[in-house]
């Protein structure tokens, strides 16, 4: 749901890059997972409105460290949600942060921010590419798996004292656009800041056959270093979206109007 600028943090994840696959590769974990568990997953995920989930991101890609712990609100698409907590990057104080998303318009304040706006303005909007949901929705996590031909059964997980079947996946970003589109593609190599990385997906799928946390760690290519992980552990779902309404125009001010690019 965040802009790519202001934090690399929904996207969630799990995997390995480089030569992670070739000869001499650790044999995969688990058991082939069943087709007609995913499909059930991917029936049930698809009738979801929208969902309410703790979020917990760490990166460190590139060497640059960031960390995020906060609570998501979101339309099961992504385009209407919002998403609060606390930020914090290496050699920079923790900040609270936080984000409603609209479409392709989407509001941030920080403690940080905030400081820099002009009397009486709260928000900064941003518009277009800039808002495209750098997250990816319990629909995409799903589809990835299933249709990755690499999903594998972990075993049975508690998670929130309801029990779960943990599968995983493998993949990478050619992969992404074959099973998800060019557009799923882009969104993440913003976020990891390569063209190329390699993905593992984790999904917990509960005895409803919908996901009750979902993870995906991303790898860029060498010689890159380091790691994005983010984990999403959904709290409930169908749930009311009307604390992400837009706040009003009079708080809220736009990069053009600051004379900062991206307006």
């Amino acid at each position: 749901m965040l802009t790519a600028a202001c934090m690399a943090a929904l996207v969630a994840g799990c995997g390995g890059g480089g030569d992670e696959g070739e000869r001499g590769a650790p044999a995969p974990k688990g058991t082939p997972a069943r087709s007609s568990e995913l499909d059930a997953a991917a029936k049930a995920t698809k009738a979801i409105r929208s969902y309410r989930a703790t979020v917990k991101m760490r990166s460190d890609v590139a060497g640059a460290a960031q960390r995020f712990d906060g609570v998501v609100i979101s339309a099961v698409d992504a385009r209407s949600g919002r998403i609060f907590g606390r930020f914090a990057e290496a050699g920079a104080r923790e900040t609270q942060l936080e984000a409603i998303t609209q479409g392709a318009t989407q509001w941030v304040r920080s403690g940080q921010l905030t400081r820099q706006l002009p009397d009486g303005k709260r928000w900064l909007r941003v518009e277009g590419d800039a808002s495209t949901p750098s997250t990816l929705t319990p629909v995409e996590f799903v589809t990835f798996l299933r249709d990755s031909g690499s999903a594998r059964e972990l075993g049975e997980e508690d998670v929130r004292g309801e029990p779960t079947t943990h599968v995983t996946g493998e993949l990478d970003s050619k992969a992404i656009a074959r099973t998800s589109g060019v557009a799923a593609q882009q969104r993440l190599q913003r976020v990891v800041g390569a063209g190329d990385f390699r993905a593992t997906v984790d999904l917990w799928i509960g005895e409803d056959d919908r996901p009750r946390r979902m993870q995906l760690t991303m790898r860029p290519p060498k010689p890159t270093t380091g790691m994005l992980r983010s984990t999403l552990e959904v709290l409930g779902y169908d749930v009311d979206l009307r604390n992400a309404a837009p706040p009003p125009a009079r708080e809220t001010v736009t990069p053009a109007e600051l004379g900062a690019p991206g307006g």
